[in-house]
């Protein structure tokens, strides 16, 4: 299944497995844009409602906000297994600004007027404090964490999730331009990539076992 969170609230896709689920996920996902903070916990309980005890919960995020934090601490705190991983822009990550800006929060509208180069000393410590103390959070709730920037190799995430466990990739989409396709092999030690053409999309498979003749994985 799948939790979207912000905006107005939640929107919800109901667990599914075959065909329909994944294009049920897809356009739920292409659709999805960021507005919003982080819903209240009175708003959330239904969803939270439906993860069992036990049950998997992959959380994808920048987790700038804290309430998002607290409430993965609290899964895992009740016997949900929580994987976060974070996405960041370059942008976030190195502070690159050498003129005046207008710094605007894309999902609570709050702006900012200041100078890039005075601000960004300042900036670059309190990013790099917050990431730490994030990092020691998810680690003491016993929550697997790995950071991405979308402008480096996907590989230190792979070595990440390969360190806690996972073993196989599913990719549904139109090709695998994006992946460590070396370092996928090598951390999740599958057979090569495989392709399947179907309804004019590529399917890619990295480190399964078995497949069937849907080209879905049988772990």
């Amino acid at each position: 299944g799948l939790v979207l969170c912000g905006g107005a609230g939640l929107a919800l896709v109901a667990p599914g497995d075959g065909p329909r689920q994944r294009d049920r996920l897809r356009h739920a996902l292409a659709t999805a844009t960021p507005a919003g903070e982080w819903p209240h916990a009175d708003v959330l309980a239904p969803a939270w409602g439906r993860i069992a005890r036990g049950d998997l919960v992959i959380a994808l995020s920048d987790f700038f906000d804290e309430a998002a934090v607290v409430q993965l601490v609290r899964l895992a705190h009740a016997g949900r297994e929580v994987v976060a991983l974070q996405v960041l822009t370059a942008d976030e990550r190195d502070f690159p600004y050498r003129d005046g800006r207008r710094f605007v929060e894309p999902e609570a509208g709050e702006s900012l007027l200041g100078d890039g180069p005075a601000l960004r000393a300042d900036y670059l410590a309190r990013f790099t404090a917050a990431q730490r103390g994030l990092a020691a959070r998810f680690a003491a709730a016993g929550i697997r964490h790995a950071t991405h920037v979308i402008d480096q190799s996907p590989a230190p995430v792979l070595q990440a999730l390969h360190a806690g466990g996972v073993r196989a990739v599913l990719l549904r989409c139109a090709g695998f331009n994006n992946v460590d396709v070396a370092e996928a092999q090598q951390r999740l030690g599958g057979q090569a990539i495989g392709q399947q053409r179907r309804a004019g999309q590529i399917g890619a498979v990295v480190g399964c076992e078995e497949k069937n003749d849907a080209g879905h994985v049988l772990r």
